[in-house]
């Protein structure tokens, strides 16, 4: 007792000598250094989340970045993913998905389904694409989440691979965009780039995707081992160069498939603004893919605002924002009685999303409804309240078709996925 009453008299008295200096200041120096000492709070904080997924994967070099697993490095993209930066990793792969749409032979097969160039069928179409990504980094190798979303997404592709409509250096093309976007988007806006390590847990884990898929890379790359995944992404984007240089030109499908997804990406903001963010978007789409697209150049002073603004937050972010405590996933986990999954994002439709009370009363649902906005369960049961099978996924004639292909086409998926969970560059070493 004696030690912790003197130890209490001891707080104390600091307590006091602290106060007494404070005393002497004036209210701008106290707000100064409150200032100081918060800014610096926040920086400490957000530093040491990177510092603690370092310290917990061990990949102090290159070297040892050859023996990641493909579970190690969806985890570390699952983190990066939901905590790090939710925002502009989910808009990044938005950005990949059109990406491909300025790719001739892909913008014609998709504009020719209408599945992705009318706007009756976009909205979902957009949030199956967005859902199957989501799977590929919240759910581990060995999880029949993952392996049922793969399936599926060859289950859609199976038709048009089967009559030459899709080639191999397509799907290529896909995993290539889908792999360096989140990395582009990232080094130009987010508060830090992402480090080396987590580079190459983003190249380990399409290389699985990738495996999955069925992709050769033989066939397109010459090769199918790779050292890391910093080698396989540095080699893939090399071959996305030459790939775009033949197939990378205006055409009126690629512009139709773009304008559908910058009118849905838009959809969100009042009417009155629409315009500005369509302009705003393009300036981040940079020059190549406006180009690519045949849409004009934005004007010097968007230019600059967009820009200016992204900068902006990047300040706010890096030196004024504490690191988020809760991750923010877009897709849950199975329930365990119907096997249902919800998505918990939408942009325009809320496919799948439940109806909570939260969901459908809370702060960003009375922004949606001022702005006449759609929440969860006003599309009735067309757009599943009570959650999505991976049957539901794909246009809205196939919904509920192919379950049993789908099955038999996940047990292919789930044999590539367990070697590629191991270790998928050390193997063939």
């Amino acid at each position: 007792m004696t030690l912790w009453r003197t130890m209490f008299v001891e707080f104390l008295s600091s307590c006091a000598t602290l106060w007494a200096l404070l005393s002497k200041l004036s209210w701008p120096a106290i707000l100064l250094i409150t200032l100081i000492l918060y800014v610096l709070t926040c920086s400490l904080l957000r530093f040491r989340s990177l510092r603690s997924m370092k310290s917990r994967f061990n990949f102090p070099d290159r070297a040892s970045l050859a023996q990641m697993t493909g579970s190690e490095a969806q985890a570390i993209i699952e983190h990066a993913y939901t905590y790090e930066f939710p925002l502009f990793f989910g808009l990044s792969l938005a950005y990949a998905q059109m990406k491909t749409y300025a790719i001739q032979n892909i913008a014609k097969l998709l504009a020719a389904t209408g599945n992705l160039s009318k706007q009756s069928k976009v909205s979902k179409r957009f949030e199956d694409t967005a859902l199957i990504f989501a799977c590929f980094m919240l759910f581990p190798p060995d999880s029949p989440q993952l392996h049922g979303a793969v399936a599926r997404m060859n289950y859609l592709h199976g038709p048009y691979i089967r009559s030459g409509k899709i080639q191999n250096e397509d799907l290529l093309y896909v995993l290539y965009a889908a792999m360096s976007e989140p990395v582009r988007f990232i080094r130009l806006y987010e508060w830090r780039e992402l480090s080396m390590f987590e580079i190459a847990a983003q190249g380990t884990l399409w290389k699985m995707v990738g495996d999955m898929m069925g992709i050769n890379y033989t066939e397109a790359l010459g090769k199918d081992n790779w050292k890391d995944g910093l080698e396989f992404m540095e080699q893939v984007e090399q071959w996305a160069l030459h790939y775009e240089t033949d197939r990378l030109r205006p055409s009126h499908p690629s512009r139709q498939l773009a304008n559908a997804q910058l009118d849905l990406l838009t959809s969100i903001f009042p009417s009155f603004m629409r315009s500005l963010m369509r302009q705003m978007g393009l300036v981040m789409m940079g020059d190549k893919m406006r180009c690519s697209f045949g849409f004009p150049e934005p004007s010097t002073a968007i230019s600059a605002l967009t820009l200016t603004l992204l900068w902006l937050r990047q300040i706010m972010m890096r030196f004024f924002m504490p690191p988020r405590l809760t991750s923010r996933r877009y897709v849950t986990d199975p329930d365990p009685i119907t096997g249902r999954m919800y998505s918990t994002h939408y942009v325009k439709e809320p496919w799948y999303n439940r109806p909570t009370t939260w969901a459908r009363w809370g702060p960003a649902a009375w922004a949606t409804w001022v702005f006449g906005g759609m929440l969860p369960g006003d599309g009735g049961q067309e757009m599943k309240p009570d959650g999505f099978l991976f049957e539901d996924i794909g246009p809205k004639a196939k919904m509920g078709l192919g379950a049993e292909e789908t099955r038999n086409i996940q047990e292919v998926v789930h044999a590539a996925a367990m070697a590629s969970g191991r270790c998928p560059f050390a193997l063939k070493e």
